[in-house]
């Protein structure tokens, strides 16, 4: 149970639960008879005897020389930081972009014409969708003004 002597607890009923833990904690290192009346230092000293026990799983025999390899690749900017996954999602969206073209190409006369006859007009005229985009138009500005932000663009 670990706690940063120089940052208080911020109210009394935390200190007491705080001590309470402590308290448990001490009387399973010292292997005392535990107390019948209260009831939540049965539950901190099951905790305690939980973790005093070795894990039931063994770590590889290698685990530190891998942990240090990890680290060093880590350092020297080996790492996977995710450039596969950006670069797939990428791969992914142009063919997407490149189906639809091949969609409205092949069954565009079909579906066009519709598209011109009065979707705009209905989309313009729809205060949802005008206060969604201005909606979206707003978060992206604020993003862009947000300190420390990178930005989108």
């Amino acid at each position: 149970m670990n706690r940063d002597p120089h940052f208080p607890l911020e109210d009394a009923a935390a200190e007491r639960e705080w001590q309470r833990q402590e308290r448990a904690m001490r009387q399973e290192r010292a292997g005392l008879a535990p107390a019948d009346g209260e009831p939540d230092l049965h539950a901190y000293r099951q905790v305690a005897r939980a973790l005093a026990e070795p894990p039931r799983e063994r770590l590889p025999a290698d685990f530190a020389r891998l942990t240090a390899r990890r680290a060093e690749r880590a350092a020297a900017g080996l790492a996977d930081d995710g450039r596969f996954e950006q670069r797939l999602v990428v791969l992914l969206l142009a063919v997407f972009a490149l189906a639809g073209v091949i969609a409205a190409a092949m069954y565009g006369r079909a579906w066009l014409p519709a598209i011109d006859d009065g979707i705009p007009a209905a989309w313009l005229t729809n205060r949802w969708l005008l206060a969604l985009a201005v909606c979206l138009g707003c978060s992206g500005l604020l993003g862009h003004w947000r300190p420390g932000s990178r930005g989108r663009g």
